[in-house]
This record gives structure tokens, C-alpha cells and sequence, in this order.
């Protein structure tokens, strides 16, 4: 009786240790590929490779800011840029942090008539960028002012 129990627990045994075994390659599959390439130094990337990413890379908008986004290349993205890059026009990030919303619905449908009212931040505005007016586009209602100013928040998160 004693012998029987004695290779009960011997088989038990052996097969705790077959199931450790058996996790262990499970372990060492998973992380080997990790090892494989340690010895090769990381791939430095080019100027222009990091650069191609940044203007290139894969945005993922929301449906209001893609339709900004097309918005934006129709209207804006001849004279201002999503960054703070100054183009014709001051580059647009952070644009609603500097102006309300209400502010900027204006000065987008008619940037001489704001101008023209004495409006401080539109007569510098006007002085910084070369005396030149913005366009007017009178056309864009609000929720397509919104849904640009959505684009240019998103691009810059």
C-alpha cells in the first residue's frame, strides 16, 4: 500500500514538474524575440525620415475634425499652418487659447470689417502680418469654423 501511494505521488510530482517545464518554453517563446536583434545598435532615422513621419503620420481624427481638416485645405491651408509656423498668416496652434471662439467666427468671415471697427487685437494682427487682410469668408457657418478650429486642436494634442 505504501509503494502505491509512494508512486501516486512520484507521478503527481512529475507532472507538476512536466506542467513547469512546459510554461517555461511558453516563457521563453514569448520573450525570445525580444533577445534576437540585442546585438544590432537601434536604426537611427534621418532628418528628413523623422520629418516625413511627422508630416505623415497617421492622425486619428474625430468626424468633426476630419471634416475640419478638409475645411482647412479648402480655406485656410494656403496661408496658415496647424503649427506655430508663420506662413503668409500666423501658424493656428493654440489659436483658441489666444481668442474666443465668438472672437474668431468674426474675424474669419470678415477679418477688414473687424479691423476696421478698431478691434485691438485685429488692428495688430493686421500691423504684424504686413498690412495684408485676411480673406473673408463669409460663407462658413459656424459649426465649420468650429469643426476647423477641432482640426488644428486635434492635430497639435
Amino acid at each position: 500500500m505504501d509503494v502505491q501511494k509512494t508512486i501516486v505521488k512520484v507521478l503527481e510530482l512529475f507532472k507538476t514538474l512536466a506542467i513547469l517545464y512546459g510554461f517555461s518554453w511558453v516563457i521563453f517563446a514569448s520573450t525570445a524575440f525580444y533577445y534576437f536583434n540585442q546585438d544590432k545598435p537601434p536604426q537611427k532615422l534621418s532628418d528628413a525620415q523623422v520629418i516625413d513621419y511627422i508630416e505623415n503620420k497617421p492622425l486619428s481624427l474625430s468626424e468633426t475634425a476630419t471634416k475640419g481638416k478638409a475645411l482647412f485645405t479648402e480655406y485656410c491651408g494656403q496661408c496658415h499652418t496647424t503649427s506655430d509656423e508663420v506662413v503668409v498668416g500666423p501658424g493656428l496652434k493654440g489659436i483658441q487659447e489666444r481668442q474666443k471662439i465668438t472672437w474668431l467666427r468674426e474675424w474669419i468671415r470678415n477679418s477688414p470689417k473687424l479691423i476696421a471697427s478698431g478691434d485691438k487685437y485685429a488692428v495688430e494682427l493686421f500691423q504684424k502680418f504686413n498690412r495684408t487682410p485676411m480673406s473673408t469668408f463669409p460663407q462658413l457657418k459656424d459649426e465649420d469654423i468650429d469643426a476647423i478650429l477641432k482640426y488644428v486642436e486635434e492635430v497639435n494634442q
